[in-house]
């Protein structure tokens, strides 16, 4: 059974990225790439419905520190990587697409990518929300792939409907903060592929110029994310 939202106890946004149709009428793999906010507990089936989707590998995008303080359920239980990608809010909401482009700037996301290319099971890539870090990972994949635009920008722009209360939790908690911190709103993210595209020429040109992978490599992966031509799903 194919679920794009997760319905977990503790964990709010844990989505499957699949069934997006792309640009060469092909379908994004079902159980195959999760994006989610920090996996802090699992229920035992919980845990039993990603072990049978055939969970091989967390990515964790949190730093070190963040790690320790609140270690991710999932570390001991599957092979883990905690590959942290720093990122900052800005002081203003107009600078929120920037930011972005500074996160996809970090070349550490080539391990990440080549994480990904050589498990060829379910993968779970995931940072504090599910939201900015993880975020710009599950955007450059879905434009890899082909995804239309709108669709990636719609697949962000959910973010905040599964957060919602913890949000609303956070401002309750920091009343100093600005009412647009947390949000994911439309326009953040179609800044940032606007941005991408003035920054890089074409997305081969990001995975195989700036980050150095190789075309054999980044065509692998895009091959791992879809399913192939005749099959349906």
């Amino acid at each position: 059974m194919n679920i794009r939202h997760l319905n977990l106890k503790y964990i709010s946004n844990m989505r499957d990225i699949g069934g997006y149709e792309t640009k060469e009428g092909r379908v994004t793999k079902f159980n195959r790439l999760y994006r989610s906010n920090y996996v802090k507990n699992l229920e035992e089936d919980e845990l039993m419905l990603l072990k049978n989707n055939h969970l091989s590998l967390v990515i964790d995008l949190r730093s070190i520190e963040d790690n320790e303080l609140k270690p991710n359920y999932l570390k001991d239980k599957v092979e883990f990587h905690n590959i942290y990608l720093p990122d900052s809010l800005p002081k203003e909401e107009k600078d929120i697409p920037n930011s972005y482009i500074n996160i996809l700037e970090n070349k550490g996301l080539k391990e990440v990518f080549e994480l990904i290319r050589t498990h060829k099971d379910l993968v779970i890539v995931s940072c504090s929300m599910g939201k900015d870090r993880t975020g710009i990972v599950i955007m450059l994949l879905m434009l890899l792939c082909g995804v239309n635009n709108k669709d990636i920008i719609a697949d962000y722009n959910l973010s905040y409907n599964y957060l919602k209360d913890d949000i609303n939790l956070y401002h309750l908690n920091h009343p100093e903060a600005k009412s647009w911190v947390g949000a994911s709103k439309s326009w953040y993210m179609e800044d940032t592929i606007k941005l991408f595209y003035n920054r890089f020429q074409d997305v081969n040109d990001y995975f195989i110029n700036y980050l150095g992978m190789t075309p054999d490599s980044l065509l692998e992966l895009k091959e791992s994310l879809l399913y192939e031509k005749e099959k349906e799903f």
